[in-house]
């Protein structure tokens, strides 16, 4: 697991979010439904799924990355 000096906190740009890997964000995808199926408040799964959307909405594969990924049940993640 990455350390908080690892991350960075920013804005990705259109080129950066359009290279973003796909098999990555599936893997976030999982991990984020994993921590919300124990807990439905978990906090970082919730912002693992905000970013997830805020990264692949400007995607041309957005319907294949999205494809099965209801946040209509989960509190607290369409806030933009």
């Amino acid at each position: 697991m990455a350390s908080a000096s690892n991350i960075y906190r920013g804005a990705l740009n259109a080129t950066s979010k359009r290279n973003f890997p796909v098999e990555l964000i599936v893997i976030m995808k999982r991990q984020a439904e994993d921590l919300l199926l124990g807990n439905t408040d978990n906090q970082k799964g919730k912002e693992a799924l905000q970013f997830i959307l805020r990264l692949v909405k400007e995607r041309n594969d957005v319907d294949q990355i999205k494809k099965g990924f209801d946040l209509g049940n989960i509190r607290g993640t369409h806030n933009n």
